[in-house]
Order: C-alpha cells, then structure tokens, then sequence
C-alpha cells in the first residue's frame, strides 16, 4: 500500500515517494531521533508470510549494516509496523550505472575508477561472507560525486522484472541447490547450471560489467534469455577492441580472466582484482606507447603490476645533498594462482627461475616450476613436496610429505632432489623446516617430533631448543649464523625474529609480533627481511639489522609473506587471504552447519559437555596482543565478549572459560559464561606452551601443558577455585590430558603415551595410540577416548587406551577443500554434537622488482 507524507513507522516520518518496484517501494523520510534524512524501502507483503525469506532478509541486514564501507549502501535499521517489513538506509542522489551506460561506453579511466570501487566494495561484503548474486549495472548506484555504491545485497527476490533483458530468475528460497537466480546477461555460468555460488560468481557478473562499462555493449547477449544463457556457458565474449581501440592490454587480460568459464581460473577474491585493477590506473589507461613484444629489462613481463596505490608508494622522493633522489618503483608481476596455498618459492641459482610448493584444489603439496618470462607452470613430477631451498651446485633441498600436524607447524621427511629432474633422495625423518648453505655442503634443520624442537647447524649439532616452535632457518651468507622465527607457544604464529651463532649464543632482534611467517637475508648481509603483523592488521614486508634497527618495506591491505631473495634484487612474495571458519553438528541434524561471526580470525577453544556452549578465540584488528575471549551459544550466531586473553578451554558444566593473558605469562583468568566473578591466578614462573586445556568431569581442576624457563614442558594442575596449582608429570610430556575422575594425567611422551598417576607413582603405557593420533575428549564413561590424526577428511575413533580396541566414530569434512590447512575438533562427551574450526588460506605468488 502507498504511504502518504507524514505517515510515521517507528521514529521515521515518511516525505515522500521515491519510487516502486518487484522489490518493494521506496521513499524519502526523516530519522527524527537524529534529524537526517533517510530512504526508507517497505518490502513485498510476501516477506511476512515466508519464514526463510524473512530470516535471511534480517540475518543479511545485521551484517550489511555492520559493513561500513564507502562503496556500499549504508544499512541503518531494519524493523515492521502492522506486518509491514521495512529498511532504512542511506538516501543517495545521482543514478544508477545503467543510467550512465545508456548514453553509451564510458572513457578508460572512468571505468576504471568504477571498477576499483565496486571491487572494494564486493572485496568488503565477501570479507564478511556476503556473496551479492545478483550484480549488474541497475544495481550499482554513482552518486553525484562521483562515488560508487553496490545496492540490494542479499535480498530474497520474489518476482521478475518486466523487461525481458533484465529478467531475474528467482524463488523464496534463493540457496536451494537447482535453482537459477541471477539477472540474465550477467549470471555466471554456475549460477545459470543452478549450481551454488560463491564470490567468484561476483567476480564473473563484475566482468561482464566492466566489458560493457569499456565496450558499451554485452559480453553475452542473444535473441532471448535461453540464448543469452547458452552463450554464457559456451561463448566467449566479443572482442573488446572492437569497441575500445585504445585500450590497455592490462584491463583487457582483467576483463577476460574474470569472465573465465571456469571458477578456478577467475581472480579468486575481490580484494586481488582490485589490486589488479588499481595497478593500472597508476599508469596509461589508454593505448600502450611501446609495442607489446618489446621486452623489459627484466624480459617480456607482460603485464607489470605497477603496484602504486595498494602496496606501496611507487616512487618516493627526498633531498639529500641539495638534490632530489627517486626511488625506483615497485613492480609487481602474477607467477602463480590458483583456489589453494602456496607453501613455499625458492629462486634458482641463476634467479632466472622460480620452484614452489603449491597444494591446488585441496591436494597435497606438489613442487611446480615457472620462469621468470613465462606465464605458466609445469609440475616437477615428484612426490607430494615442498621446497625448503636451492644451492649452486645444482639441487634443492625438499620435505616430502609436508603437512600440518597442529595448527601452523607443519612436519615431512627431509630430502633432496637435483633441479634438473629426478628422484628425491630421502634424508631425515621429522624435519619441520630446513635451509642449505650456498655451496650446497650443509643444511641447517629445525627436527620435531619430541617434546621440544631443535635447530640443528650442521645436522646433529643443537644450536637452539624450545618448547613451543621453530621455522624459517636462515642461514646467514658467512655461514657463521643462523636467524630463525622462534614461536613460544605450539601451534601459534606469534613470535620473534632471532639469530644464533655456531656457539650457541642467541638473541632476539625483533619484539613479538602477533604473527611473523617469513624470513630471509637480504643483499645487505646485515639486513633480515621478514613478514610480520601487530594486533591483526595484515602482516607486512619489514626489515632488522643486526643491531635492532627495523623498518617497513612494504604493506597491503592483505597479508604478505616473503618467500625469497635473487642476487638481482627481485623478491618472491605470496599474498593470501586466510579465513577461519566454524562449523558445528548437534543431534538431530544431518549436515554440518557453518557459523558467521563476520570474522575471519576466530577460533574454538572448547565446548561444553553439553554442546550448547562454545569457547571461541578472536585474534583479529585491534585485539592487542592478548586476543580475546567470547563464548557463543552453538544454536546462534551471536558472540559475547567476557574480556582480554587467549581462552583455552571452557569447563564440562559450560560455567567457566580458562584463557592466558600471553603479555604476562603466568597469568591465567577464568571468566563466569553466565553471573558471577572473574577470578584471576598467577602461576608465576609456569608459562603456557600448549593450546588446549583439560577439566575434571565436576569442573573442580584444570590442567594446562607448561614449562618453566629454558626447560621441556610438562603438565600442570590448577584448582579452579584457589588457583593452587603443581607439576603432575615430569618434563618432556606434551598433549597431556586429565581423566574425568582426576586420578590420571594422559600424556605424550617420546615412547608413546602413557598413563601419569596425579598422586604420583610409575607410569602405565596407553596403548593404541600412534605418534600422529591425537586424543580430543573422553567419552560419557571416561574410559575410552575420542581419537583424531588431525587430518581432513577428519576420521576421529573411539579407544579403549587400555586394551587399544578401537572402533570408527565419526568422519567429516568442509564442503570445499581448496585451500584448507589445518583444524581443530572438539566433541562432547557422549559423542553426538561435534564442533570443528579449519584454516582456509588461498595464495597469489607474485615477483616484485624495486623493493628497497
């Protein structure tokens, strides 16, 4: 029904009408508790008797409005009056890009500043798992300013339009599998099979956007919607030459790439076309002055990523000596991409070519070669591998098998292999990460697989031990040190850069960061580059000297991780986008369920024997370096904040939530999930090394895995009530966890497993357990253990560690492989509600030049 002026629904007073259509009308109000003015859309009368569409539409509005980002449309409030839905968001004055195409092609450089704003835009709703699905032009708006804001996210779309070229192909319950949703001429080829969407159906309705932004015409256009479909899944798109005679041949490549038939070989993520898009508009949109087959001083690279306004700034200036100096700009060029993980990228010796580990499409990692010129890969042909490093005299050191064993550590069998082709000659078992001497006549190895990690220079002479982890050994140019990121906590990827001499003598360089993951010597002997973040901003490329001095060299709104140096100063680097996803089981339900918290950074850290509640970590933007701690409730969406520290586990009774303040250690808080008092313990010298803590059955004790300065881990029981706390296994034990009653202490040791009596006495040996398996809850008896091997596909038994019979339980896995690295699982204990929490890390490897 139309609304008149002055109508009042809740504290909106409606002006007038500002137009109507399948999607509801719309009309000009004013907010009068804060005196601005608002649009205001009354939604179909359908909504009110649709519970699916309902729901989506209020859950989609809470996120979109918590969005706030400047090329979005700005969601204020949603609400109803007499079953009336309605939303309120910002009123914007101009027109929608259709408008704007309707008088034809735009100029290059309007396009693409187009373009780089609705790729921020999407890159901002994708970070919040929002996948638009219905991009075309009459959804974008451009205010009079020139601004761009993406409109109608995720709103559950009843009826079809009227033109026939715009057709939206919709129903009530838009995510069913088989149904075809979209707007005709800008749906992805999954999305017109009815196959499930995800960004990179966005990315492929951005391209057939941007082509008729440049051409002025369709990429895919026929006769009638059936034709006009068929050509998405079996034609290519015009040639845009035809209709853009000055066009780069950069924005070409990017429009093609997107509109790729296939998901996998589209940009992957919003956020790396518009660095893509971006790197252009910093040079000449229009016709290239030199011919495309003039090779740089680098060889053909085509195209250059002048990576201006994302990366860094492309040439600094400053005075020296009453003159002005340049910098030399950075320069950016794809060599690897894919839905997976780059591990690993070595230079050759002769830096004309690159060897990487990449596992593509969920498989193990596998070594690929690219050259510098070239634009593709080729597969070395051997064993699932990843390389560590590369020596003159003509081989690379590898680790075969390298997987993730917890959380971030990875592990394999060291190994080498000649460059040019050929078996691999294994060396070692449980290496976690290696480097080789320039010469190619030692290796420096960090070896796992006991209770500490030690870095080894050459093999078998310690340098350093921890209890927490080690990677990325570097062994200085001279060969008389050897820096490396050492982790004081297992699994996490905060730490510190360090060096250690051939004596033994170490010391750290850097402070911690919240998460350091790459490390390499520069052409300055006295300089280390790494990669590292403070308090969930992205990590960056920055640089120590021997003596403390640091500095950034590079940063971006995604994650950087350098990976190499060649003797002419080119830099191998991956940029990633990682999220962290949750998904829970409960009884009754026969499909995994995916929580949203709209963060890309939370973690589980325990679930209540009951199931209802969980412990959940957020190490994200503006944590500070303690994290911090939320219980969920597992049949909703909403978060609660109990305060600072790291949680690791919450009580069987779901009442109490144990977490570390890691700027102090020592310090552990239990939070109330409900009323109640925090109570705050100090361990004093006892330092948390684990990630995961165990309960007794009655919620009385808990017990971590600590270690005392310098020396091996064991574990620790603390009353939850007085704080009083005492060692109950003896050093050298890790993965220790308490039985219900509290009479014994499962712990890992060297041999294997083995029973701890709490009141002290021999140890019993468990049994049945292998040095992969890891123990995740007792059972409802107490008496057999949920068993996993931390792998996906997750297989998880049930042991009886006493006489080692042992039965399959459960066996789960994400719905999309790509990308994934690592997990975490946790069960109740009568085995019927599960919860996971995985890694998912998808990777660009790129070679940069000018990066001073």
């Amino acid at each position: 029904m139309a609304l008149t002026s002055g109508t009042k629904l809740g504290p909106y007073e409606i002006q007038s009408p500002l137009g109507a259509g399948g999607m509801g009308e719309v009309y000009r109000a004013r907010d009068t508790r804060l005196n601005r003015i608002v649009a205001i859309k009354i939604l179909p009368a359908a909504f009110a008797w649709d519970a699916d569409c309902l729901l989506r539409f209020q859950q989609e509005a809470r996120l979109l409005s918590a969005l706030n980002h400047p090329n979005l449309l700005a969601i204020f409030d949603v609400g109803n009056q007499d079953s009336s839905y309605y939303l309120v968001c910002e009123l914007l004055e101009g027109g929608t890009l259709r408008e704007r195409l309707n008088g034809g092609p735009l100029a290059p450089r309007k396009a693409v500043d187009y373009a780089v704003q609705m790729a921020n835009g999407l890159a901002a709703a994708h970070e919040k798992g929002i996948i638009h699905r219905d991009l075309k032009p009459d959804n974008v708006f451009v205010t009079r300013d020139e601004r761009v804001k993406i409109l109608d996210f995720g709103l559950a779309k009843q009826t079809r339009t009227a033109s026939p070229e715009s057709a939206t192909m919709t129903c009530p319950t838009p995510t069913s599998a088989g149904t075809v949703m979209g707007t005709v001429g800008y749906m992805s080829p999954e999305q017109v099979r009815g196959q499930a969407a995800d960004q990179r159906s966005d990315i492929f309705s951005f391209g057939a956007i941007l082509f008729e932004m440049i051409a002025g015409k369709r990429a895919f256009k026929g006769d009638s919607n059936v034709e006009t479909m068929n050509a998405i899944l079996k034609e290519d798109p015009p040639e845009l030459a035809d209709g853009a005679s000055q066009l780069n041949p950069g924005l070409d490549r990017i429009v093609r790439r997107c509109l790729e038939k296939a998901p996998e070989r589209r940009f992957q993520s919003a956020s790396d076309l518009a660095f893509a898009i971006e790197a252009l508009s910093g040079s000449s949109i229009g016709k290239a002055e030199a011919s495309p087959s003039a090779p740089s001083r680098s060889g053909n690279w085509t195209p250059w990523l002048k990576a201006a306004a994302l990366l860094a700034v492309t040439a600094a200036a400053f005075v020296a000596g009453g003159k002005l100096a340049v910098k030399p700009p950075q320069i950016f060029k794809e060599l690897a991409f894919g839905p997976g993980y780059v591990s690993s990228a070595r230079f050759t010796p002769d830096g004309a070519n690159v060897v990487y580990g990449a596992g593509w499409n969920g498989k193990p990692i596998e070594l690929f070669s690219t050259r510098l010129d070239s634009f593709e890969s080729r597969s070395l042909g051997l064993p699932p591998a990843d390389v560590l490093a590369t020596s003159a005299s003509g081989d690379m050191a590898i680790l075969l098998g390298r997987h993730h064993f917890f959380q971030w550590m990875t592990t394999g069998t060291l190994g080498r292999a000649p460059l040019s082709g050929g078996a691999p000659r294994p060396l070692l078992e449980n290496v976690c990460d290696a480097d080789i001497t320039p010469d190619g006549k030692d290796l420096a190895i960090v070896r796992c697989g006991g209770d500490q990690q030690s870095l080894e220079f050459p093999i078998g002479k310690v340098l350093y031990r921890t209890g927490g982890w080690i990677d990325h050994p570097a062994i200085s140019p001279a060969g008389d040190e050897v820096a490396f990121i050492d982790h004081p906590v297992a699994g996490d990827d905060r730490g510190y850069v360090a060096l250690v001499n051939l004596s033994g003598k170490s010391n750290r360089l850097t402070p911690e960061w919240s998460a350091v993951k790459g490390l390499t010597w520069s052409r300055n002997t006295d300089e280390l580059w790494f990669s590292a973040a403070v308090g969930g901003e992205a990590v960056a490329i920055r640089a120590v000297t021997r003596s403390r001095r640091e500095r950034v060299l590079l940063t971006a709104p995604v994650d950087l991780m350098i990976r190499d140096i060649n003797a002419q100063g080119q830099v191998l680097l991956v940029a990633t986008r990682s999220a962290s996803e949750i998904a829970i089981r409960r009884p009754g339900s026969t499909i995994d369920r995916v929580l949203d918290f709209g963060s890309s950074t939370g973690s589980i850290a325990g679930l209540s024997d009951d199931g209802s509640l969980m412990a959940v970590n957020y190490s994200g933007f503006g944590t500070g370096s303690d994290y911090l701690t939320y219980v969920v409730k597992t049949d909703s969406p909403d978060l609660v904040r109990l305060g600072d520290g790291d949680p690791s586990g919450i009580s069987p009774d779901g009442k109490w939530i144990l977490s570390f303040m890691l700027s102090a250690p020592g310090q552990i808080v239990l939070y109330p999930t409900g009323t109640g008092e925090v109570r705050k313990f100090d361990v004093g010298h006892v330092e948390n090394t684990g990630i995961f803590c165990s309960w007794t059955r009655d919620s009385s004790q808990f017990l971590y895995t600590g270690a005392e300065s310098g020396k091996p881990p064991r574990a620790y029981l603390v009353n939850a009530v007085t704080g009083t706390f005492r060692a109950v296994t003896p050093e050298g034990t890790t993965d220790n966890m308490i039985t219900p009653d509290g009479r014994f202490v499962l712990a890992r040791t060297a041999q294997g497993f083995a029973f701890y009596p709490v009141a002290g006495g021999a140890p019993e040996p468990a049994r049945g357990l292998s040095a992969r398996d890891y123990p995740v809850q007792w059972d409802s008896t107490g008496t057999r253990l949920y068993v996993w091997d931390r792998t996906f596909p997750a297989h998880v038994n049930l042991l009886d560690p006493k006489t080692g019979a042992s039965k399959p339980w459960l066996t789960t896995m994400p719905p999309d492989p790509a990308g994934l690295l690592y997990a975490n699982l946790f069960l109740t204990p009568d085995g019927k509600s599960y919860a996971y929490r995985y890694r998912r890390v998808l990777s660009t490897l790129y070679v940069t030049d000018g990066l001073r």
